[in-house]
């Protein structure tokens, strides 16, 4: 969702048969370059290790964690990226 400049990513994810190729970071390069977004926000599963090193290795900031977010009962860690 992007709109005046801020961004949220409610879902992103590669299929894990194309993990480790590039494509992950292929895409979200490309998604920040067309949609022209100033900030962008996210959340990740605490238990998805994977996204969340995407996510610091793209040089997003974890800001706050929702206890007991997800069905299951995994937190959601809350992300942004500023100054894109």
């Amino acid at each position: 969702y992007f709109m005046d400049g801020i961004g949220e990513i409610y879902n992103f994810l590669v299929d894990d048969i194309y993990q480790r190729q590039g494509i992950g970071n292929m895409l979200f390069d490309k998604l920040m370059e067309i949609n022209k977004v100033t900030s962008l926000t996210l959340e990740v599963r605490d238990s998805n290790q994977k996204g969340y090193n995407f996510y610091l290795k793209k040089g997003f900031k974890e800001i706050s964690v929702r206890k007991n977010y997800y069905k299951n009962g995994d937190d959601a860690i809350v992300m942004i990226k500023e100054k894109i």
